[in-house]
């Protein structure tokens, strides 16, 4: 079972996709902000990593930054999961980073499309 990290601060949405992935078979960490989420990857390494970018505290952008930077999670696959306009950029720096961008609202067949194509699942 693949396991996935997902880092939301809006309550209702990190409970919707926790709850929509396991029903697909994923096993969940579901996290409301960064610092939380590098908390729970000192001792829990995830297949992947979906990330919001716009959060109090830490953004996604610092939160991408730190997990790059922890040479255990340094290679887990991250999806950006934002609503968030995307200078081209910011859209190109963070392209480098990570494995793709998901932008918000997106049907929930599409946003699980995009999290099967990293693992080659059908």
């Amino acid at each position: 079972m693949k396991t996935i990290c997902i880092v939301e601060d809006t309550e209702d949405l990190l409970e919707n996709l926790a709850a929509f992935l396991t029903l697909e078979g994923y096993e969940v960490i579901a996290c409301s902000s960064g610092m939380e989420a590098l908390d729970q990857l000192t001792s829990r390494i995830p297949d992947m990593i979906i990330t919001d970018l716009w959060m109090p505290g830490m953004n996604g952008f610092a939160f991408i930054d730190h997990v790059k930077a922890m040479p255990k999670c340094s290679n887990i696959p991250v999806l950006v999961f934002t609503a968030a306009p995307l200078k081209p950029d910011e859209r190109e720096a963070l392209l480098r980073k990570t494995n793709g961008i998901v932008v918000k609202p997106v049907a929930m067949e599409t946003f699980l499309e995009s999290i099967k194509d990293h693992f080659n699942e059908d």
